[in-house]
């Protein structure tokens, strides 16, 4: 029997963080980094998309998606923590980590599905949630971060030519969870934010294998409210 993901107990901070962003005005997606650098944080893999998955979960109540950089394994949407495990099982780590093709992928995909919204009616256009995508990563690109910019700048481009989503800050938010502690990670994921001079497109985030509710928090809307950075 399939289980429903258990959601980790969070609490909200209190002071402006009170006005935060709901996760039900966003689709959430989770990208794995499935390339040969994560075989040996495969084990944290799992933990950490079960306990986000389960905490976005309890917040929208729409489920989440799963894609893999590498593997052509994906999950659409569920509630259903199972569904998650058994696309996981199906993949392996190898090849590179080529970020910016999986989130160019990403990017186009939920284009489409936004200009079809708009050519179906004003009414569906604007019932399209915004976007916000949770990379599980070790950092360790095979591109630099300006090639990984570069592969998304055009489709976020088009995308800003579009009205944003009532009660939402940005049309898409990306956040990377760091597993592992490779020293040289940090800056390149600060690197990656920097190419976003105007716009706060990223975000970046240490995973906590305790799975501390202020990290999850974090986690969840870093990338989608600026001013759960002023909080924390």
């Amino acid at each position: 029997m399939a289980n429903t993901l258990v959601p980790v107990q969070m609490h909200k901070p209190t002071g402006r963080a009170k006005r935060m962003t709901s996760l039900d005005q966003y689709d959430t997606v989770f990208l794995v980094d499935d390339s040969r650098g994560m075989k040996s944080h495969w084990q944290h893999v799992e933990s950490a998309l079960l306990t986000l998955a389960a905490a976005v979960a309890n917040r929208n109540g729409g489920g989440v998606g799963l894609r893999f950089l590498n593997s052509d394994e994906v999950v659409k949407k569920t509630e259903v923590g199972q569904d998650l495990k058994r696309a996981l099982s199906k993949v392996q780590p190898k090849g590179a980590a080529v970020v910016g093709d999986g989130l160019k992928t990403l990017m186009e995909e939920y284009f489409d599905d936004v200009q079809a919204a708009l050519k179906k009616s004003a009414n569906d256009f604007f019932a399209k949630k915004a976007l916000n995508v949770i990379v599980l990563t070790t950092g360790e690109f095979s591109e630099d971060p300006e090639e990984t910019v570069g592969e998304i700048r055009p489709t976020l481009a088009k995308l800003n030519c579009y009205t944003v989503p009532e009660g939402v800050e940005r049309r898409v938010g990306i956040q990377f969870v760091q597993l592992g502690s490779d020293p040289e990670a940090p800056q390149t994921l600060k690197t990656l934010d920097d190419q976003f001079v105007n716009e706060d497109v990223f975000d970046t985030t240490q995973w906590d294998e305790s799975a501390d509710p202020k990290v999850v928090y974090k986690i969840l809307f870093g990338a989608i409210d600026d001013k759960v950075d002023e909080f924390f």
